[in-house]
């Protein structure tokens, strides 16, 4: 790689050579002010910071404050009504126990063989199985589902180019 060379003039044009950016070597200084500005007026920008910098407007709008960045190759636009710490804060449902509707319909039976007949059907003796009912199990309580969003984040300014 070559070296970046900037030579100026009493015009106020600055040249910049530089063999490595191919086509882009002339910008023009504007001689009233003596800077040469990358970014026009008005242009926004994100800033990990909490100052603007020199130069740059805090954009302090009640809206913009905690809100997410959302990416986007349409237009660009706002929208939701949710606030970020809001949205991703520690959710939890509230505690719920089952009522007998909301179980799906079941049952649960088990067969019974009489003590002196263990081997009833293997002897042919005619001893007869009972068919019986499990009493209900269950302490009724209720059970919570925790939702953890606090998603880690970086705070960004807005800010526009005076």
């Amino acid at each position: 790689m070559g070296s970046i060379v900037l030579t100026g003039d009493t015009s106020g044009t600055i040249t910049v050579s530089a063999p490595a950016v191919a086509g882009v070597n002339t910008l023009t200084l504007p001689a009233s002010t003596g800077v040469f500005d990358v970014f026009p007026s008005g242009t926004r920008m994100a800033f990990q910071q909490t100052a603007a910098p020199t130069g740059w407007t805090k954009d302090t709008t009640a809206a913009l404050n905690d809100s997410a960045i959302r990416l986007t190759t349409g237009t660009a636009a706002t929208g939701g009504d949710v606030a970020f710490e809001t949205a991703f804060a520690d959710q939890s449902t509230s505690a719920t126990t089952l009522s007998i509707a909301q179980i799906p319909s079941h049952t649960h039976t088990y067969t019974k063989f009489p003590a002196y007949a263990a081997n009833a059907y293997a002897y042919g003796n005619g001893a007869q199985a009972q068919t019986n009912n499990t009493g209900a199990t269950g302490g009724g309580g209720s059970h919570v589902h925790s939702v953890d969003l606090n998603v880690k984040f970086y705070d960004f300014i807005i800010a526009s180019k005076d």
